[in-house]
């Protein structure tokens, strides 16, 4: 992500996270800062005897500078860099649905 992000026309946007201010295009009342969060990415992949399905999307918030109250989670980081193994399984009766093998990660161009 960081890779296809940095070769983007908004490079700039992230190398400078919290330093870049976007109120000029905002409705801002109360001249706050606003910068850009970063990129979060969702994924989900379905499989099934007659084909699969994939999706993704990718969303950047434009967000107000604050303080968070709340507890900070930390995120599930997968890296798949290295061969594996994974199934599907069906939870009611724990049967193997699918298994699949990851053999090389994909190279970066």
């Amino acid at each position: 992500m960081a890779s296809s992000l940095s070769s983007s026309s908004m490079a700039s946007d992230f190398e400078h996270f919290g330093h870049k201010v976007y109120s000029t295009v905002t409705q801002n009342k109360n001249n706050q800062n606003v910068f850009l969060s970063p990129a979060s990415i969702a994924l989900a992949m379905s499989m099934c005897t007659v084909g699969s399905e994939a999706a993704a999307a990718t969303a950047v918030v434009m967000m107000r500078c604050c303080a968070s109250i709340s507890p900070k989670t930390s995120p599930i980081e997968f890296k798949a860099d290295r061969p594996f193994l994974f199934f599907i399984r069906e939870n009611r009766q724990n049967i193997v649905l699918f298994s699949g093998k990851f053999v090389s990660p994909p190279t970066a161009s």
